[in-house]
């Protein structure tokens, strides 16, 4: 081996012969100054090779992940605030979601999110119903995430099924929150329609250990009405191809956390949602704390000052006991004799006792202040007074029942034939007219459909003639509900009522169940009603005030002094063919008719809008042609006139011939 000054060069030669053989062994090339007394394997084949292997340095850490592809993940992150460290378990493609499918933990993120659990037999979804905002509100819902540690830099992958109803305005958001956004996504959707499946990636902007307690939030920017369902958020680039609920598994993993920070040093146990299992914590203040369902301790212990609060001490051998009070279950019977117990006056004094426990006690009679038990068996119980948690028997009479739960068909009658009645899927009230009345006010608390028509479901109010007979519900014109104040009810009959603005002022809207394009409107910026129709709302103050013309209405008034002629020269009469407006009846062809727009540049006092749509002022229209017509009179009674003399000249003048005057 030399230097060629260029290059290494390394050669094998046989100098003399021209054949033969030789071998070589443990052959090593090494670089330095150092020749190596031994040959050992490259560097490379003693490095472990790992599926996942990280080091990141940014700004605010430095972060080093190490992991086994399927098993588990080591990870250390040093911040200016401490040394955090962790080994936890590693599963693939598991949902961070909490419950997905079910929805059983959530909460609302902004009041009025107009929040609607729904579904399919096989998942649940939640919708989120805005419309009239004029700004951006992002009312949603949150839920629960798996685990609340994220690092900076990492990639999550999403799989959301969003069902649309009504096409939003804005954007549909997904955000993981500790306090602020740490990393999230949005979507846009392009029409309506069920089961629309988005998928994507994105990138965690800041490493935190825990999250918010409801850390994934949903919302929705301005309106709209979405339905979300079967979220999937997994760690990795690699979005989810399928739904995947991973609660169970994810509730079983665990991780352990080594955290270093000023002033103290813990060591935790922790399940994957975040909640502590067991853990160790050494304050700076001296004071230490061993945290878990049970600590054993083997081998001799020697503690030199305790304060336990509760324990269970299988044997206890002292030399001196001191006690305020002994509580026990069992007192052997020959540790106190009888000759050590004085039987006298005092000693029954003594025997009263606040608190006793008796296996069985029997009595004819017997006087108890107060009584507490589990239960009570008896035909009859007659007290002024009865109170308890459960109270169960053949027939309890009494003046005042106060108790916490009454069980099984339980009635209480009102008067003579009137009850309150507990009965199979519901609740039964009877209230009579009087005492001793069978006929009065029946009111039910149905809580399932399908009992017919005559049993419908929620409340039922009615009068009955007769409550001894049953199915005597009636008609009647009688007012069997009077609330002092407002009802918010999504309708009655088939009334629908909601809410929505017109010109940017709210109102409250009537219309039938299942319309969703026509309704009427009260209130608004100018206190009125309206005809809306797709989208479109009609004044009706607009309409109505076309038809006044009381004088008391009126000022300035004066002679007018407008030809009227001169206003239907300039008018061009067209024809013309209706356009059809959604399920209305067509219009019938016009023949002779005005176009707004025409009109409007002749005088726009003849045309008025509403509902975004111009309209002519048939009251000045006809005002302009009875002028009109009156002009024209005039007119002709000074031709008449003038025809009359003209005749009468020519009568008296024979030099006048063919009726033509020089």
């Amino acid at each position: 081996m030399f230097n060629n000054f260029k290059n290494f060069e390394l050669q094998f030669r046989i100098d003399g012969a021209s054949s033969g053989k030789f071998h070589w062994r443990a052959l090593m090339i090494t670089t330095g100054d150092i020749f190596p007394n031994y040959w050992t394997k490259p560097i490379e084949d003693l490095t472990t090779v790992t599926a996942f292997n990280e080091v990141k340095d940014t700004l605010g850490s430095h972060t080093r992940t190490i992991s086994e592809q399927g098993k588990t993940i080591s990870q250390v992150v040093q911040t200016s605030e401490g040394l955090i460290t962790r080994v936890s378990d590693l599963i693939d493609n598991q949902n961070l979601v909490y419950d997905p499918t079910n929805f059983s933990k959530y909460k609302e993120r902004e009041p009025n999110s107009n929040l609607v659990m729904t579904g399919t037999n096989e998942y649940k979804l939640l919708r989120i119903a805005q419309s009239g905002r004029t700004t951006n509100g992002w009312r949603g819902f949150q839920m629960p995430l798996h685990s609340q540690k994220f690092v900076a830099g990492e990639k999550l992958s999403y799989r959301v099924n969003l069902w649309i109803d009504v096409l939003p305005d804005g954007k549909v958001g997904f955000e993981i929150k500790s306090g602020n956004s740490i990393g999230g996504f949005t979507i846009s959707p392009t029409r309506t329609g069920a089961a629309q499946i988005f998928t994507g990636t994105f990138t965690i902007n800041k490493t935190v250990t825990k999250t918010d307690d409801f850390g994934l939030h949903i919302w929705l920017e301005k309106n709209g009405t979405v339905a979300v369902g079967q979220i999937s958020i997994v760690r990795g680039s690699q979005p989810p191809n399928n739904f995947v609920d991973s609660t169970s598994f994810q509730q079983i993993a665990t991780e352990s956390l080594v955290q270093q920070h000023q002033g103290s040093y813990s060591i935790q146990n922790l399940t994957n949602a975040g909640s502590l299992i067991s853990g160790i914590n050494l304050g700076a203040n001296g004071i230490n704390r061993i945290i878990g369902k049970a600590t054993h301790i083997t081998g001799d212990t020697l503690i030199d000052r305790a304060v336990i609060k509760s324990g269970m001490i299988d044997k206890l051998k002292t030399s001196n006991f001191e006690s305020g009070s002994v509580t026990t279950m069992v007192l052997a019977s020959n540790s106190v004799t009888a000759d050590k117990i004085v039987v006298d006056q005092a000693f029954f004094n003594k025997l009263v006792a606040n608190e006793a426990y008796l296996r069985q006690l029997f009595a004819k009679n017997a006087f108890i202040n107060s009584v507490q038990s589990v239960r009570i068996d008896a035909s009859q119980i007659k007290s002024g007074l009865l109170s308890g948690d459960r109270i169960q028997g053949g027939t309890i009479t009494g003046t005042t029942i106060s108790g916490g739960l009454l069980i099984g068909e339980t009635k209480i009658k009102l008067g003579a034939y009137g009850s309150f009645d507990a009965i199979n899927g519901g609740l039964q009230i009877n209230v009579p007219r009087q005492f001793n009345s069978k006929d009065g006010l029946g009111v039910q608390f149905i809580g399932s459909y399908g009992r017919g028509d005559n049993v419908p479901y929620g409340l039922f109010i009615y009068k009955d003639s007769d409550f001894t007979t049953g199915n005597t519900a009636s008609d009647s014109d009688d007012f069997l509900l009077t609330v002092e104040g407002y009802i918010k009810a999504k309708g009655i009959g088939w009334l629908k009522y909601g809410k929505s603005s017109i010109n940017g002022s709210t109102t409250g809207t009537i219309s039938y169940w299942n319309s969703n394009n026509v309704s009427l409107d009260f209130g608004g910026s100018g206190n009125d009603i309206y005809y809306s129709y797709n989208g479109n709302a009609y004044s009706l103050w607009q309409i109505v005030n076309q038809h006044f013309s009381d004088k008391n209405l009126k000022e300035n008034i004066d002679l007018s002094n407008y030809k009227a002629l001169d206003f239907i020269k300039r008018f061009q009469f067209k024809e013309y063919d209706w356009k059809k407006i959604g399920n209305r009846i067509q219009k019938a062809h016009t023949k002779i008719g005005l176009i707004a727009q025409d009109v409007q540049q002749i005088d726009s006092s003849l045309v008025y809008e509403n509902g975004g749509l111009l309209n002519l002022d048939n009251t000045r229209l006809t005002n302009i042609a009875l002028k009109g017509i009156q002009e024209l009179i005039i007119d002709i009674r000074k031709l008449n006139k003038r025809l009359e003399m003209l005749e009468d000249e020519h009568r008296f003048n024979p030099s006048i011939s063919n009726g033509v005057v020089d």
